[in-house]
């Protein structure tokens, strides 16, 4: 059989490969995003470091992941920070590395805050602790930051920010920076 026709019967398999890898990359995908835990600073020392991946575990808890290693990154909006089970990803071009809790992603920041004068061209995104000038552009005034359940409540006049647990704190998968003046009108909107 000559290489030529060999070619179709590669991308075939490959394609076929990639499906069989994506329905694990979903579950993998879903793993991630149950370890996801805001938390107010992430560490910036190898000892911090190695104390907070202790601490998480991720070796311990069951997942569809091909590795799942300790990550404290910036979400992909700049105003909080994750410590989070994840695949080791490649980031590159000198970015920052965030979490993508919507798809549950350890990935090279997308954020006009991301590019990272410390960082070098490649390294490895459970290493991001080595470049705290990431954590230093995260803005977390509270006024600042709303979510996305209180945009679709909105039109009720409620902003209910409770979770199926009853607390109250806000559902950090949608969370979106906007405005103090958009936040205003948002509340005194839901006043009228």
């Amino acid at each position: 059989m000559k290489i030529v026709e060999q070619v179709p019967i590669y991308v075939f398999a490959g394609f076929i490969l990639k499906q069989i890898q994506g329905v694990n990359d979903s579950q993998c995908h879903n793993d991630v995003i149950k370890t996801a835990e805001l938390v107010e600073n992430c560490p910036v020392t190898q000892i911090e470091n190695d104390i907070a991946t202790l601490r998480k575990a991720c070796h311990l808890i069951p997942n569809e992941c091909p590795t799942f290693e300790y990550h404290c990154v910036v979400n992909r909006f700049f105003n909080g920070t994750y410590e989070v089970c994840a695949p080791i990803k490649q980031i590159v071009l000198w970015l920052c590395t965030e979490f993508n809790k919507g798809g549950g992603v350890i990935q090279g920041s997308q954020h006009e805050k991301g590019f990272c004068r410390s960082c070098p061209v490649v390294y490895d995104s459970n290493k991001s602790y080595e470049f705290p000038e990431c954590y230093d552009r995260v803005i977390r005034d509270v006024e600042n930051i709303s979510i996305k359940k209180e945009y679709q409540e909105f039109s009720t006049g409620f902003v209910n920010t409770e979770t199926s647990t009853g607390s109250t704190t806000p559902d950090s998968a949608t969370e979106e920076i906007v405005t103090k003046k958009d936040y205003y009108y948002i509340w005194l909107c839901s006043i009228v």
